[in-house]
């Protein structure tokens, strides 16, 4: 039986003589994600648009993008992403696939992709909103709210905003 020794620091595994361990590739989309967690949202923004490159037209980086342009206030770009993302949800899930996503595990996959797209919807309300083109804002909630077909705080309260 051979044991392998490896210390979380790579510097003191060569200065130990512990040889190490080949760095496990990352999945560059989670990647981004957990940038957006930090704050780090034009960081995140270049690695959805360089995965982009290898995945052209993907629903779920239209998406993420589109999110994340809209936490920027960039309305514009954001509802053009968000729209085409909308409007190619039917292949959300096998874009999913390409880039090593798994639905949530919680939730059944019919609803885990509904939820999805009413949260397109809800986000492409808040590009108008944010412009104060209420009547189109409330249009997109209405729509995510019908989508969902359950309550949802966060539609509820785009629509009394």
């Amino acid at each position: 039986m051979e044991v392998n020794m490896h210390l979380a620091n790579p510097a003191l595994n060569t200065l130990f003589g512990i040889k190490n361990s080949p760095v496990k590739p990352t999945n560059r989309f989670y990647e981004a994600i957990n940038l957006e967690g930090a704050g780090k949202l034009k960081e995140a923004a270049e690695i959805y648009i360089s995965l982009m490159d290898d995945h052209f037209g993907n629903t779920a980086l239209n998406a993420a993008l589109g999110m994340n342009h809209a936490v920027q206030g960039k309305h514009g770009l954001a509802y053009q992403l968000l729209m085409y993302a909308f409007n190619s949800a039917d292949k959300l899930e096998e874009d999913m696939k390409a880039l090593g996503i798994t639905p949530e595990a919680n939730m059944s996959k019919d609803r885990f992709f509904r939820m999805k797209r009413a949260e397109l919807a809800n986000a492409i309300g808040t590009t108008w909103k944010h412009e104060n083109k209420i009547d189109k804002a409330r249009y997109w909630f209405e729509r995510a709210k019908d989508i969902i077909k359950e309550p949802s705080a966060d539609i509820e309260n785009n629509l009394a905003t």
